[in-house]
């Protein structure tokens, strides 16, 4: 019996071999409260995949994002924007710095800045760790997860849509009516 893991890690793997798609990214997200030693913040911490940065877009101003390695293995390292920077490490470099996320300690690897989104306001703390450590360590539902998409350059957003829908349907036996 496949599992739900194994379900999405094969669906996203389909689609990052999809002819109109550059990269895709499997994403969950909890409400967490993360702490620093005595600080702390309510965030949104993501599980993604490691081309997040490029299907997101954004830059990494501090430090790197983590590696194909580090979610394999499912590492305990956390990119954080610069609004849980600010509220939990004030002044000091938070690079190689010590959170804690449910219980369980990660070491921040970067620093991201969001590019402008017209459907969230990107102000408040976020922090991003490997899918596969999410799943383990962050997730409290686990029948869930979504898939970020970012078309090839010169490929209409629709064609690639379509090629995805089609694709995730045939993969399940579904005709276009279903």
């Amino acid at each position: 019996v496949e599992t739900m893991s194994q379900f999405m890690i094969a669906r996203h793997k389909l689609i990052e071999r999809l002819p109109s798609i550059d990269a895709a990214t499997m994403d969950d997200n909890s409400n967490r409260t993360v702490y620093a030693g005595p600080s702390n913040a309510s965030a949104n911490v993501y599980g993604r995949s490691p081309a997040w940065p490029h299907v997101n877009g954004g830059d990494i101003v501090a430090g790197r994002s983590y590696t194909s390695f580090e979610e394999a293995a499912g590492d305990k390292v956390a990119v954080i924007n610069e609004k849980t920077a600010e509220t939990l490490f004030g002044r000091r470099d938070p690079v190689d710095q010590q959170l804690k996320i449910a219980s369980q300690s990660y070491r921040v690897i970067g620093v991201y800045h969001s590019p402008p989104n017209l459907w969230s306001s990107g102000s408040g703390p976020e922090v991003y760790v490997p899918y596969t450590t999410f799943r383990r360590y962050v997730a409290q539902w686990t029948e869930w997860a979504s898939f970020t998409v970012r078309p090839k350059a010169g490929v209409p957003l629709r064609t690639a849509l379509d090629e995805v829908t089609t694709a995730l349907r045939r993969s399940r036996g579904l005709r276009p009516a279903q």
